[in-house]
């Protein structure tokens, strides 16, 4: 017998005895599985997605945790390096501004004296292109110089670099 039909029959209330009888049947049964089903524990299935849960929490906590202690790390590096520097840095410095007793434009007039004795007959080209002053420390500290790299035209082909020591105004190499 079919069920949905001898159901609908059952429902408008034009169903014979025994498709009444059949119906209540099933519904019977129907009932008996779905009170076995209630009775099965589900305990299981909400105690495994509340770990889940748990875990996906404890590794969100961890990663934002590893992160901070990452950009405390690299921001105590950071310090480190700059309070090194300053504290390396500026002695050196103090002592190169100390150990200088020629200036810039005193390496200008050693570097076109040393051109002119070279080149006498170009003496009025002598151009002085560039002068840089670049930090020297060799040894101990307390013997930081600077040293001036004059880039001088000498008149007649060609640009010569000469450095000279701000110290004693010697020259201490030509290129």
């Amino acid at each position: 017998m079919d069920f949905e039909k001898a159901y609908k029959n059952f429902l408008n209330g034009t169903a014979t005895p025994e498709e009444t009888e059949f119906v209540r049947s099933e519904m019977q049964k129907a009932n008996a599985v779905n009170d076995i089903l209630s009775n099965v524990k589900r305990e299981g299935a909400a105690e495994t997605a509340e770990r889940e849960t748990v875990k996906r929490a404890i590794k969100t906590y961890l990663k934002k945790d590893t992160l901070k202690i990452l950009l405390i790390v690299c921001c105590s590096v950071v310090v480190l390096a700059i309070a090194s520097a300053c504290a390396i840095g500026i002695p050196i410095l103090s002592n190169a501004n100390g150990n200088t007793n020629y200036s810039e434009n005193d390496a200008r007039a050693i570097a076109v004296a040393y051109l002119i004795e070279r080149y006498p007959g170009s003496a009025d080209d002598i151009e002085v292109r560039r002068v840089e002053r670049e930090l020297e420390v060799e040894g101990r500290i307390k013997h930081a110089r600077y040293i001036y790299v004059v880039d001088v035209y000498n008149g007649v082909d060609e640009v010569v670099e000469i450095e000279i020591d701000s110290k004693t105004g010697k020259i201490i190499d030509v290129d």
